[in-house]
C-alpha cells in the first residue's frame, strides 16, 4: 500500500510533522535532494518512500520494498534486516501499531558503499533504547541488531512522531554481517 503525502498528513498529523521536522531535513542533508514518493526515486541517489499500515503483516512488505529499492547494492542484505527490525519496532512499540496507524519507510542510496534507511512512526511516550536481554529471551534484540549493522543510528522526534535514521554500509566491499 502506498499513500500520497496529503493522505499521510490527513490521517496522521504527528507522522506528517515528524517527516517535516526530521525526515526531509535528514534526507536533504544526506543526499542534497528531496526523496520521491511511491518508488519514484528507484535507482536514483535521492531515494523513495512508502507508507504502510501499522500491522505486523506489513513488515514483510516493507522488507520487499527495501530489497527492490536497494537491489544488488553491497549493503542491501544488512539494510533489509535493518528495515525489518525498525518496522517491527514501529508496529510493536509505538502508536503506529494501533488501529488505523501507519509507518513510513524512506530509502536512499548514499554511495557505492552506504545506504540510508529512515523509518517514521506515530510516536510513543518511551524513547527507543537498548535493553539487556537474557540468552533465552524471545524479544528485545531488534535495536541491538540495528546498531550492530548501522554505521550511524539516530532517533529524531518524540511522543507524537519519531524517525529512526540508520546508515548501513559495507566493510571492504562486503556485507558487515559476513565480514
Amino acid at each position: 500500500m502506498t499513500e500520497s503525502p496529503s493522505l499521510v498528513q490527513a490521517r496522521s498529523p504527528g507522522i506528517a510533522a515528524a517527516c517535516q521536522q526530521s525526515v526531509l531535513p535528514a534526507m536533504i542533508c544526506l543526499t542534497g535532494k528531496r526523496s520521491q514518493p511511491d518508488g519514484a526515486g528507484a535507482g536514483r541517489s535521492h531515494g523513495s518512500w512508502r507508507a504502510f499500515p501499522g500491522v505486523t503483516h506489513e513488515v514483510p512488505a516493507a522488507r520487499c520494498f527495501a530489497r527492490t529499492e536497494f537491489g544488488d547494492h553491497p549493503a542491501a542484505t544488512d539494510a533489509v534486516l535493518v528495515v525489518s527490525e525498525l518496522c517491527a519496532n514501529a508496529v510493536m512499540h509505538t502508536s503506529s501499531g494501533q488501529r488505523g496507524g501507519i509507518f513510513l519507510v524512506h530509502l536512499t542510496t548514499l554511495s557505492r558503499s552506504q545506504v540510508a534507511v529512515l523509518v517514521t512512526d506515530e510516536g510513543s511516550r518511551h524513547e527507543p533504547r537498548l535493553k539487556p536481554v537474557g540468552a533465552t529471551g524471545e524479544s528485545g534484540r531488534g535495536l541491538a541488531v540495528v546498531t550492530a549493522l548501522a554505521d550511524l543510528f539516530i532517533p529524531f522526534g518524540g511522543p507524537s512522531g519519531r524517525t529512526i535514521l540508520a546508515v548501513v554500509g559495507t566493510f571492504t566491499g562486503q556485507s558487515q554481517s559476513s565480514a
